[in-house]
Formats: structure tokens, C-alpha cells, sequence
């Protein structure tokens, strides 16, 4: 086991990384196979569960729009920020951050800035 360990740290330093991806991935592919109503049904008791997926893709987005910016784009067209994302970029000195991106998700919701573009 060591070498096969070895050999893949070897081909990319953070095979990890990447494996993280994979199983990511995997999980979410075998929860949109399920049927929304059947989901539904199991979040109106547990919205917990609604407040983790919505936690995890804001920091799958701040990682992919951290390599997009880095490395001048793995996709040839930049999205525009949404006006949320831009509202926040203006009140925070840091950005990307945990605060300006928890801003960016309550602006979402509808709980700050509806009268600000």
C-alpha cells in the first residue's frame, strides 16, 4: 500500500485534493438521483442538513473562483459577480472572507442591502 501511495504523490502532490473532489462529486450526483419530494420531506425535519449544502457551496465557489482568478481562468469567460457579490466586495476591506461571503449569503436570502445596488 505505501507504494501505490507513493507513486500517486509522486504524479500530483495533492492527490487529496483531487480525491476530495471525486467523493464530493459522488455525493452529489447520489442526492440529485433521489426524488425533490422525497428530500423535501426528510429537510422539513432536518434543516440542518439544508444549512450544510448551502455552507459547502459557498466554499466550493470561493475555491473555484480562487483558481479561476489565480490562473488567469479554467473557464475562457469570467462571470460577472451578482450584485450581492458586489455590494459585499464595496463593504469589506478583505474579500474573499467568512464575513463577506456569509454577508453575500443573507444578501441572497433577502435579509440585507434590498435597497442597495
Amino acid at each position: 500500500m505505501g507504494k501505490i501511495r507513493k507513486i500517486l504523490k509522486e504524479e500530483v502532490e495533492n492527490y487529496m485534493f483531487f480525491q476530495n473532489l471525486k467523493t464530493i462529486k459522488e455525493h452529489v450526483e447520489l442526492l440529485l438521483s433521489k426524488p425533490q419530494e422525497e428530500l423535501d420531506k426528510i429537510l422539513k425535519k432536518h434543516d440542518w442538513a439544508s444549512e450544510h449544502i448551502s455552507t459547502a457551496k459557498d466554499d466550493i465557489e470561493e475555491v473555484s473562483n480562487f483558481f479561476v482568478h489565480r490562473q488567469g481562468g479554467l473557464e475562457e469567460s469570467k462571470k460577472k459577480d451578482d450584485r450581492c457579490t458586489r455590494i459585499a466586495k464595496r463593504k469589506y476591506d478583505v474579500w474573499p472572507s467568512a464575513y463577506a461571503s456569509g454577508a453575500v449569503v443573507r444578501c441572497r436570502k433577502g435579509e440585507i442591502w434590498k435597497d442597495e445596488k
